[in-house]
């Protein structure tokens, strides 16, 4: 029986204290919030602190409690057994997410074995303690230890012991969490055990493929999921799971064939026997044509065969119902699609089946052939049935598919068109980069080695809808690479750059039609009605790149395929990988803008090409442009079938021709929209890095980027002096024409462009990457921003917009070289010329190398080299470029002051806004504080950075009498100090007043008249000197540095 406590008359409850001593009552809402959020914030803090101890293990930086303490403190549940509970909760988090991480990737599947059940939960337990509990905390063991009833040796032993080392620690967790995870196996299995007492038949899928291998036992084949078949248990039939390799004896063999007989018989999962008779063309799929128009065409002409089939009536759910079954979806999912009303056609759903079985047959047809032959041209025509499979569940439905880009380059072939050896070459490339040949060729096999009346619709419909499957690391490079483009700035980049190309291209075209008409080639060559085809075309392909980027936007929908993500797209499924792909969706449907601009452009000129080497003329001319441009190939191919049929060879042949020459300058003019967008296939070297990284996807996170940054610099070294050497440029020669005087135009625009910012350069209009020297850069640096323009009294940074800033920067760097190669004062010609090809060869390094895959793979191979220098560097941008761009440049405009980052931990805490405002800030070599420059425009878009070009006079001085001072050491009489302690030290020559004390005497009468040499020893030793100065103070300030300076010290000496 329980009293309720009442207050007393006129006291409020909120003025009322609990005495001390006196325990409030926990509320259930609150108690449900301390167990569940405190175990997730329990997991999440030791997760990090694991974070930390691997960090200070493979380093030797240590850090304090404080600094490894992220998250709040929440209480405690007060209920019987709460902190149980909560501690229980907290295991199986990282127990749950490792198991389903481990078994994804396959580096630890699930077992088939009771052995090797308790093995893996063994591991798995053991490392699942060491994300739930902090080495120091008390822990499970602790907790049974409190109780004496159960108290025992080995929770003793195991239980939290502060005078444990961590490693003792997490010795001690290893052994607990492989008993819990060993009991939790066991407790997971009986409760499935007691949930599947009533087994029911899995549905069925491909991988239910039984091989006869001897008249008594058949075996199973496939990897995929497991299936169940009668076998005779204890002399019982029972229905039992049977895995990959496992034997079965004959009996379990037949039952299971007769039930998937049986299945087949039944035409709403098996392949009707009239469906061979109908009169389907899928060529009507791979053609783009509406997936109405194509019902259409099949309930016109084949009306009497369907009413023979099913009666003049159909009933509409029975038949939604069996196309469902027949694609292995809901009925619903026809329903919610706006452009078909099945309703009111119940004859489109049974024509709508037919055409899935005629799909499927093909499917069937190419699979066999591919695994016979194993030709990669029959792997490309099977994936390209799979991808029409793929499309018209599509189409049918309005649901989208998790296709890549490889996969998607195939539905842009069709059959109706003509292709060159090289494209062919370029579609087949494009495969293999990006579908994974094993598991391709395993499907394949899977259904050749399959009788034919085992196959259902249902199964390979279902199984192409998800092939291959995403992995987990799929999942994780998709947030990452979806995080990388984030930043608003990224996209005003993109949108920047892909405009000034389409603008870029129109007086290259000009220049290209005045260079034909100086050599005469006439209608061979371009001309100034291509030419201004082509500029006009800017205007028209406003619509069409409209059109284009609402579907990318709205829906994932590309209409050209190819983009600037490498890698597998669509990994994350439903709403959520929706959200996750915000970023790429605004940078595809941006490239789709500017594809459907680059194709209107290209097409219109390529229209007038064709036809002045036709030799059309009037209103022929119009036409055939107008065709060009607009023409449905379908209606042409009509026409010329008609007049087959009608026994017109020559009108058909005229078609014919028609039709190809349309194909060949649409193709083209496809091309080269992705040319100027950055999306086209790259050349060799680059080809075989993504090939290299498609089969081994793990190195991703070194070369994210690989195809648009290879473009980028293909296609601005096509502007420069060194096009000559490209295979491109050479093709381009050797073919002539048209062809050669683009290429030359590019050249003679480009480096024209080049030599007049080389010009500018001279003047101080525009910056290259500054002195080649590292101090005496870091000193120009003040006054300079690197690789920016001059406009008034601000620089503004241009090499972010590319490719431009390839041609600019190359040309600011050559002027800084012609300014090196002019000085007097070198007399050491050796000396010069070494100076001058390191120049060039730095220049090149950051315009060309820096931009592309090579930096990442530069970075990786300096960490692997000397891991002490620079593994730290490599893993801490790694680690916070999960971090999405937005949040870091939020965190830039809220704290936009630069900090000092020293490992992976603060180089995270730097990413994120109030966390990057603990960190201590970065200083000058004067101990000023430095913050992030302002940008042209909203500095949260704009990727212009700007800077004052108002000249600092101690550092302009610095700079002019070549004073090589360098900041301080990090390491202290052989202490490493922490981000912290180092701002501290830097901050004494703030308050020494360093800058103020060089400022005075660089005024003075006496120093201006000394000569370089001295002016420059003048000011180093007054930097030298007060460096000596704030060391002093910093050990004065901070003890502990110079006591462990003396332990090393003792410790090397007793050694």
């Amino acid at each position: 029986m329980s009293s309720k406590f009442v207050l007393p008359d006129g006291v409020k409850s909120r003025d009322f204290k609990i005495p001390d001593g006196v325990k409030k009552q926990t509320s259930f809402g609150e108690n449900v919030y301390r167990t569940l959020v405190g175990a997730a914030r329990d997991t999440a803090q030791a997760t990090m602190e694991l974070g930390y101890d691997v960090y200070e293990y493979a380093t030797g930086e240590e850090f304090t409690d404080e600094q490894k303490e992220w998250l709040p403190e929440i209480p405690e549940p007060q209920y019987f057994g709460g902190s149980v509970v909560r501690d229980i909760t907290g295991f199986v988090i990282p127990y749950a997410g490792l198991s389903k991480v481990l078994s994804a990737t396959k580096i630890l599947p699930k077992a088939k074995t009771f052995t090797g059940g308790a093995t893996r939960a063994t591991v798995v337990g053991a490392a699942a303690e060491q994300a739930a509990f902090s080495p120091e905390e008390q822990r499970l063991s602790n907790l049974v230890q409190s109780y004496p009833e159960i108290a025992n040796p080995v929770t003793e032993y195991l239980q939290a012991d502060p005078d444990d080392t961590t490693a003792q620690s997490r010795m001690k967790m290893a052994l607990e969490g492989a008993a819990l995870g060993t009991a939790l196996d066991v407790v997971v299995a009986g409760a499935r055990a007691f949930r599947s007492k009533k087994p029911e038949l899995e549905r069925e899928t491909v991988g239910d493929i039984i091989d006869k291998k001897t008249p008594e036992d058949v075996v199973v084949t496939t990897r995929t999921p497991d299936i169940e078949v009668n076998k005779p248990v204890d002399g019982v039939v029972k229905k039992v799971k049977v895995r990959f390799g496992e034997t079965v004896d004959a009996t379990a063999a037949k039952d299971k064939a007769e039930e998937i007989a049986k299945k087949t018989k039944e035409d709403e999962v098996g392949l009707p026997k009239y469906a061979g008779d109908f009169n389907i063309n899928l060529r009507n799929i791979d053609n783009d044509k509406p997936v109405k128009a194509v019902l259409d065409d099949i309930v016109s002409s084949n009306s009497f065969r369907i009413e023979a089939a099913r009666g003049p009536k159909l009933n509409v759910d029975s038949e939604l119902q069996k196309l469902s079954d027949t694609l292995a979806l809901d009925p619903n999912d026809f329903l919610n699609n706006r452009n078909i009303d099945w309703k009111r056609l119940p004859e489109y759903i049974y024509a709508a089946r037919q055409l899935t079985v005629a799909s499927v047959e093909d499917m069937y047809t190419s699979a066999v052939k591919a695994h016979r032959t194993q030709a990669p041209a029959d792997f490309i025509e099977f994936q390209r049935s799979m991808e029409r499979a793929n499309s018209l569940t599509e189409q049918l439905t309005g649901l989208a598919a998790s296709w890549g880009r490889g996969g998607q380059a195939f539905k842009a072939m069709s059959d109706g068109q003509s292709f060159t050896p090289k494209q062919r070459a370029n579609a087949a490339n494009e495969f293999w980069q990006n579908a994974r040949e094993k598991d391709l060729k395993e499907f394949a096999r899977t259904i050749a080695v399959t009788p034919r009346e085992d196959i259902t619709a249902r199964a390979l419909n279902k199984y192409v809808r998800t092939w291959p499957d995403a992995t987990a690391l799929d999942k994780i490079q998709e947030v990452w690479l979806n995080a990388l483009l984030s930043n608003p700035p990224t996209h005003a980049v993109n949108v920047t750059s892909n405009g000034l190309v389409a603008v870029w291209t129109i007086p290259e075209k000009f220049l290209a039609a005045g260079i034909s008409k100086i050599t005469g080639k006439g209608r061979q060559g371009v001309t100034f009605q291509e030419a201004i085809a082509n500029a006009y075309g800017t205007l028209e392909g406003f619509g069409d790149g409209l059109r284009g980027a609402a579907r990318a936007l709205s829906n994932e929908d590309f209409i050209d395929p190819y983009t600037k993500l490498d890698g597998r797209r669509r990994a994350i499924q439903g709403a959520g990988g929706k959200a996750v792909r915000i970023p790429f969706r605004f940078l595809g449907a941006e490239d789709q803008f500017f594809k459907g601009i680059g194709y209107r452009q290209s097409v219109n000129g390529l229209a007038y090409r064709e036809a002045n080497k036709l030799g059309l003329t009037g209103r022929k001319k119009a036409q055939f442009i107008n065709d060009v441009k607009d023409a449905d190939l379908s209606i042409l191919q009509n026409r010329r079938r008609l007049a087959i049929n009608e026994g017109q060879q020559e009108k058909a042949a005229e078609i014919a021709k028609q039709i190809d020459t349309i194909d060949k300058v649409r193709q083209a003019a496809r091309d080269s929209a992705r040319y100027q967008t950055f999306t086209n296939t790259a050349g060799p070297i680059a080809q075989g890095i993504k090939n290299f990284v498609s089969r081994y996807p793990e190195f991703r996170f070194i070369v994210p980027f690989i195809n648009t940054p290879a473009n980028i610099i293909t296609f601005a070294l096509e502007r420069t002096p060194a096009a000559p050497l490209l295979q491109r440029y050479k093709d381009a020669i050797r073919k002539g024409g048209a062809d050669a005087d683009i290429a030359r135009a590019r050249m003679i625009m480009g480096t024209g462009v080049m030599s007049y910012v080389t010009y500018l350069g001279t003047q101080e209009l525009i910056t290259g990457r500054g002195p080649n020297d590292p101090a005496a850069n870091r000193i120009w640096r003040e006054n300079h921003q690197p690789y920016s323009i001059r406009v008034g009294n601000r620089w503004y940074a241009y090499n972010r917009v590319e490719p431009l800033g390839v041609l600019f920067g190359l040309g600011a760097d050559t002027a800084e070289i012609i300014r090196y190669a002019q000085r007097d004062d070198i007399k050491d010609f050796d000396e010069k010329l070494t100076t001058l090809a390191s120049m060039g060869v730095a220049s090149f390094a950051d315009n060309i190398t820096n931009k592309t895959f090579l930096t990442g793979i530069s970075n990786a191979i300096d960490a692997v080299a000397d891991p002490q220098r620079s593994a730290g560097y490599f893993l801490s941008r790694l680690g916070s470029s999960f971090v999405p761009r937005i949040i870091a440049n939020v965190r830039n405009q809220m704290d936009p002051v630069r900090r000092d980052t020293q490992n992976i931990i603060d180089s995270l805490r730097n990413q994120i806004p109030t966390l990057s405002e603990n960190l201590p800030p970065r200083r000058n070599i004067f101990g000023f504080v430095q913050v992030y420059s302002g940008a042209l425009g909203p500095d949260f878009v704009s990727p212009f950075y700007s800077q004052s070009t108002t000249v600092d006079p101690v550092f302009e001085e610095m700079f002019k009498s070549e004073v090589r001072a360098s900041m301080p050491s990090r390491n202290l009489r052989g202490v490493k100090l922490t981000s912290a302690q180092y701002s501290e030290l830097l901050s004494y020559m703030q308050q020494l007043g360093t800058y103020n004390k060089i400022n005075t005497v660089i005024n003075s009468p006496g120093y201006q008249n000394a000569n370089k040499f001295l002016r420059g020893e003048i000011v180093r030793r007054i930097i030298s000197a007060d460096q000596e100065a704030a060391r002093i103070l910093f050990l004065r300030n901070n003890p502990n540095i110079m006591r462990e300076s003396v332990t090393q010290r003792i410790e090397q000496i007793t050694n």
